[in-house]
């Protein structure tokens, strides 16, 4: 059975590798990320790459950036 997970909180509380540690105890490997942060600096640019850098190739990224 498929099942869907929504992870919500606030900037650097953890959603990302709480994101990761959930899908790598499944072992169905369709993960999707829905990244929404728009960097406004260097600083939330260079967690965004970390983060990319960080997903294998069983995630599909879409990036629908809030404003």
């Amino acid at each position: 059975m498929k099942k869907v997970v929504l992870i919500m909180g606030g900037c650097r509380s953890g959603k990302s590798r709480y994101a990761l540690e959930l899908a790598s105890q499944v072992t169905e490997k369709n993960n999707i990320f829905i990244a929404t942060l728009v960097p406004g600096d260097d600083e939330m640019k260079t967690r965004v790459q970390r983060h990319q850098k960080e997903r294998d190739q069983h995630w599909k990224t879409f990036e629908a950036p809030i404003r």
